[in-house]
């Protein structure tokens, strides 16, 4: 039986945290509706879900309009990109895909709240620790996108009293990651005992397990009258990317840091060198705090992908 019968949408439910949250969601007894490109079904969670872009604003809002959620939780994110030509259509891609999402959420007469996952690279090019209160000076294309969703949903929470709530995670991390992510993509060079091309790593990143985030997620669900709040979650320890690739290294085998190239790759072009987010509003207003140590985490990310790619699960990434 669904908690009270609440249903959850999920934008973006077939994305690496998605299918991690729609199964905890399940779990937890929630009926789940998903929207997203890929198909429907992964081998551990099964619901129902529909196969298309949030682009497509018709056909969202008729899928919105049918279900009537309680919850919708945004995650269905724009372009990840670091290329100045794809600043305009990640902005696009993102403003349009979730006004769709929000206009149709809008309409809803029993809607209880609305949950986007921002980032915590809406901060950019700002003093560490990043605080919620902070004025943002974002320096990615994906970070001014996110950005600009944030805003209007505060402004939409000022204005009708929308019931949003704005989640902004660190760098997320975990087993099933997209290995274009600095993190996968090192552990599996070095697990194919491949030569990694970095920077030189003396960039600090704060790293958060995707276990940590879903249950984020679900005390974000619980949470009364936060509309408009904005909440980073993140584990508020730092670390140099130098640092983190050693740690994996030593898990790989005795020989993989020999594997690694150190300042082989230039850095970004106004990439934060600095990155890392005070959490005390997510212990105040969620109750929540990382449970998953960074050493844990890339144990059991380390372990996966090498499951991955030597066993059973080569095929299911």
């Amino acid at each position: 039986m669904c908690p009270d019968n609440k249903t959850v949408l999920v934008t973006g439910h077939n994305g690496f945290i998605g299918k991690n949250l729609c199964e905890a969601l399940l779990f937890n007894g929630f009926a789940v509706v998903g929207i997203g490109r890929g198909s429907s079904c992964s081998s551990k969670a099964c619901f129902l879900s529909y196969e298309l872009d949030v682009l497509s604003g018709i056909d969202v809002t008729n899928i919105i309009d049918r279900h009537r959620p309680e919850i919708i939780i945004h995650l269905a994110g724009s372009l990840r990109s670091h290329d100045y030509k794809d600043i305009r259509e990640c902005i696009d891609m993102s403003q349009q895909g979730s006004w769709n999402v929000i206009d149709a959420a809008l309409k809803l007469p029993s809607l209880e709240k609305f949950i986007f996952l921002g980032s915590c690279e809406e901060y950019g090019s700002i003093d560490v620790p990043f605080i919620e209160s902070s004025q943002e000076l974002p320096n990615t294309a994906y970070g001014l996108a996110k950005l600009s969703t944030t805003r209007y949903l505060q402004a939409l929470s000022r204005i009708y009293d929308f019931p949003s709530l704005i989640l902004r995670p660190s760098v997320v991390y975990g087993p099933g990651q997209n290995e274009k992510m600095f993190l996968p993509d090192l552990i599996t060079h070095l697990l194919n005992n491949q030569k990694f091309d970095m920077s030189k790593g003396d960039q600090t990143r704060d790293f958060v397990f995707v276990d940590d985030i879903v249950r984020a997620i679900l005390l974000a669900i619980k949470v009364k009258k936060c509309n408009g709040e904005i909440i980073n979650i993140s584990s508020y320890s730092p670390i140099l990317i130098k640092d983190l690739a050693i740690e994996v290294a030593n898990l790989v085998h005795d020989e993989a840091f020999n594997l690694i190239n150190y300042g082989a790759k230039d850095y970004r072009l106004g990439e934060s060198m600095h990155y890392f987010a005070d959490n005390s509003k997510s212990k105040t207003l969620l109750a929540w705090s990382p449970q998953i140590t960074l050493a844990e985490g890339i144990h059991r990310t380390v372990e996966w992908r090498r499951l991955s790619v030597t066993g059973p699960l080569a095929n299911e990434s």
